[in-house]
């Protein structure tokens, strides 16, 4: 017969625990409310069917394969790998499968006899999350006879009615602009309620400050919707080095903790094909390369402006505003409760159902939408401006390293204008808040930015080498610290008339 066994953690269980046992009264395992958040049984069952049996053969016994459990598992030849039918995105090669299932066989070698069971053989594997786990055959009048696994497993999570009013407020604060943060729901209802959907765009969350909820967003939220067996969490390395790429493999989601490390332009050459293309060859180390159906997502996080070089023409990367400020520890520790103990995340697997019926899904080839905070990304890692900008800055943090000086955003403006555009107006001027985003990255020196300030009809903000200068008066602000022009001269406040 075949046969589970269930195996639990020796420090969370009793040594005399017993399946018909209550479940240990401890915090990993129940919420101050009652309600149970440990493994289930069925997460705690490991196979433990017998494998062989011993058989007369002349003089001597030999042990056959039973077919209980030549049932459980499955032998894939390319790649040439083991799984067994319950889990198969996990992967055994042939010395590590008679390993696993040695405790259970009278011989070392259990992969021979498996492989005589013809049955119980796939040609390749395949992943295809609008079909069920395990084999798939040939569609019906094919003349293919090729027998696929398909590897994967939809996530355990089970759509909940509910109040989902803890998750949108968490989204007006983490995507504060009202149409960024629509596109958003769009993106993420897609991924979580129709699998059967590749993307072809991805999700880009870039802000200057930490513990935000970009995380919350990607670890906390999707990664358990989307299933934590459908989940990879490639490194930069992983990206740049594209010798083995694993992390693409019968995967739904890539999640990139910081995708900027200085190859912004070789990360972002490197994820066009996993973004775009339907399928995918996978190096896998002491491996064949095989092709498998691409479904994976990618959502990147970074602090850094320069996190993905993109131009004017991309069509790959949705890019909204993230929030700068930060949410006190209590709002963080309500949220958790709500999201982990009181079905927050089932509530948010049917708000995905209900989003999509009432506005509708990403199509397949639908490309990423524009935002202003694009645009800002797109002037900040290609324009010629902006690397003028930083020029400059590091030049005046050089140059006046003693001096306390304040310069506007609007005169670098008028310097990109002057010096690449030869004074004329045009329509792709790099923004005064980009402008201003440049003045804030440490690389291009100490500058901090104050509130705007008029001056005469003018509005502008200052830039200064000296927080303690900044000022809501523009006269303070003069009195204290060297006005510099970027026309090249030095200026006391007097002559900045006409600005």
């Amino acid at each position: 017969q075949k046969m589970k066994a269930i195996k639990v953690e020796q420090d969370l269980f009793p040594v005399s625990w017993d399946i018909a046992d209550e479940i240990p009264r401890r915090k990993e395992f129940w919420t101050s409310e009652g309600t149970y958040k440990g493994p289930s049984i069925e997460d705690m069952m490991v196979p433990a069917t017998y494998a062989t049996k011993m058989v007369q053969e002349g003089k001597k016994m030999v042990p056959v394969l039973r077919r209980t459990f030549a049932e459980e598992w499955i032998h894939c030849l390319k790649p040439d790998i083991y799984c067994h039918v319950d889990a198969p995105w996990i992967h055994y090669s042939e010395e590590a499968f008679n390993d696993k299932v040695y405790p259970f066989s009278d011989t070392k070698k259990t992969s021979d006899l498996l492989k005589k069971f013809d049955e119980f053989k796939a040609d390749g594997l395949t992943y295809d999350p609008a079909k069920k786990v395990g084999i798939i055959l040939p569609p019906k009048g094919s003349r293919s006879n090729i027998r696929l696994l398909n590897m994967h497993a939809p996530s355990s999570i089970v759509a909940k009615k509910g109040s989902p009013k803890p998750f949108l407020e968490f989204m007006e604060y983490l995507i504060p602009v009202e149409m960024d943060r629509e596109h958003v729901y769009r993106w993420i209802a897609t991924l979580i309620a129709k699998p059967e959907i590749k993307m072809i765009y991805a999700l880009l969350m870039i802000s200057n400050s930490q513990g935000v909820g970009k995380t919350t967003l990607a670890e906390h939220i999707l990664r358990p919707l989307v299933g934590e067996n459908n989940v990879s969490y490639p490194t930069e390395n992983d990206i740049v080095d594209i010798k083995f790429n694993t992390w693409i493999e019968a995967k739904r989601l890539a999640i990139i903790a910081e995708i900027y490390a200085g190859h912004s332009s070789k990360a972002a050459n490197n994820l066009k094909q996993p973004i775009t293309d339907r399928t995918i060859d996978i190096r896998r180390k002491y491996m064949d390369q095989y092709t498998i159906p691409n479904w994976v997502h990618i959502v990147a996080s970074s602090n850094d402006e320069r996190a993905i070089k993109v131009d004017n023409t991309d069509r790959r990367w949705l890019v909204p505003e993230i929030t700068e400020n930060i949410k006190p520890p209590e709002f963080w520790n309500e949220f958790y409760i709500w999201l982990n103990e009181k079905n927050g995340l089932g509530i948010i697997k049917q708000w995905a159902m209900d989003y999509i019926n009432k506005n509708g899904h990403v199509n397949e080839y639908d490309i990423a939408p524009i935002t202003s905070r694009k645009k800002q990304i797109i002037d900040y890692t290609s324009s010629e401006g902006c690397m003028l900008v930083k020029g400059k800055l590091i030049e005046l943090s050089e140059k006046y390293k003693n001096i306390p000086i304040v310069v506007l955003d609007r005169d670098f403006r008028e310097l990109i204008k002057r010096e690449i555009h030869n004074g004329r107006d045009v329509p792709i001027l790099e923004s005064a808040a980009t402008i201003r985003r440049i003045a804030k990255d440490p690389s291009n020196g100490a500058w901090f930015i104050g509130e705007r300030v008029r001056i005469g009809s003018v509005l502008a903000h200052p830039i200064s080498n000296d927080r303690s200068v900044l000022s809501s008066s523009w006269t303070t602000m003069s009195e204290k610290a060297r006005i510099i022009r970027l026309d090249g001269l030095d200026s006391d406040h007097d002559t900045l008339q006409g600005l």
